[in-house]
């Protein structure tokens, strides 16, 4: 005796075991339906993407749930399917319990006893990858401005105060040299870090051992080797600074000192962090020679004037 082909929650699923995989795994939508729309099978992850179940869904139209505005474009592709085209694509948003819609693209394609079948793929998801990469870029492009380039660029000037004294004060040039190379190495183990980060490795800023103001401290130690500065920092905090929020702080402080040491010619910088409720103050002064700044101005002006 033949085997009956497997029932998915008591709907015909036309075909073998890998059929039945498919509609169990897919990340994909998959849909059975018969010439007037019913659902008669359903993969499960239709419930993420739309946020109903597959029990809520089988059994009834699939048009009830299709935006009205694209209905007549669902009707008119399932009409080339059943007329005899092997496949066709459209362009439908669902909804959900919720009342959102969910923009899909929709592959249909005919099989047996007038059956349509339709692949969907959800355009958040892809969206949403697109997004994170775009995230991705930016904080790297951030990352490496303000650590590793700026370190390099500290760096150069250091190496060339290290030749310029090196005939007269051997001693000094070496003693800059050593001072540049644990700079240049704490920076290393910061870029480290954020590939480990990349790679899916522990978090450095969810760690929870190390405080924000032992973090800034250790920065504005390789920030002082590299350009010879003296520092200090106060931090009056109510709660820790971790995750994200620390990040940036760090990256905050660690762009302003390297600007007023390298466009400022400051040679003591003092840094004080605030945290009061759901506020950070961070407060940056320095004795360098500064620009000319009066007035208050938004984002847009202050980066037209660059």
């Amino acid at each position: 005796m033949p085997t009956p082909p497997r029932r998915q929650e008591g709907i015909p699923v036309h075909g073998t075991d890998a059929a039945t995989h498919f509609m169990r795994h897919s990340r994909d939508v998959l849909a059975v339906m018969d010439r007037d729309g019913v659902l008669l099978a359903l993969s499960a992850s239709a419930e993420p993407t739309f946020g109903w179940s597959v029990d809520q869904v089988l059994g009834k139209r699939v048009l009830h749930r299709v935006h009205p505005r694209d209905r007549r474009g669902v009707m008119e592709c399932a009409g080339r399917i059943l007329s005899g085209r092997a496949t066709a694509e459209v362009d439908a948003r669902i909804a959900g319990p919720d009342g959102r819609w969910t923009p899909m693209t929709w592959s249909l394609a005919s099989g047996v006893h007038e059956h349509i079948y339709a692949v969907g793929h959800d355009h958040g998801e892809e969206a949403g990858r697109g997004s994170e990469m775009i995230e991705l870029r930016l904080r790297t492009a951030r990352e490496l401005h303000d650590g590793i380039l700026q370190t390099l660029t500290g760096a150069n000037l250091q190496i060339a105060v290290a030749r310029r004294v090196l005939p007269d004060d051997p001693t000094a040039a070496d003693r800059i040299l050593a001072t540049l190379s644990d700079g240049v190495s704490a920076e290393q183990q910061v870029m480290r870090l954020y590939v480990d980060e990349l790679k899916g490795r522990a978090a450095p800023w969810t760690d929870g051992t190390r405080g924000i103001g032992e973090r800034v401290k250790a920065l504005l130690d390789r920030l002082s080797a590299i350009w010879g500065l003296t520092t200090a920092v106060e931090t009056i905090l109510e709660g820790e600074l971790y995750g994200e929020v620390g990040r940036q702080v760090l990256r905050i402080v660690q762009e302003s000192v390297a600007n007023a040491a390298r466009h400022g010619g400051a040679r003591r910088i003092e840094v004080a962090i605030r945290r009061e409720a759901d506020s950070v103050t961070i407060v940056i002064a320095d004795d360098g020679d500064g620009f000319h700044f009066v007035g208050d101005y938004d984002h847009d002006a202050l980066r037209e004037q660059r």
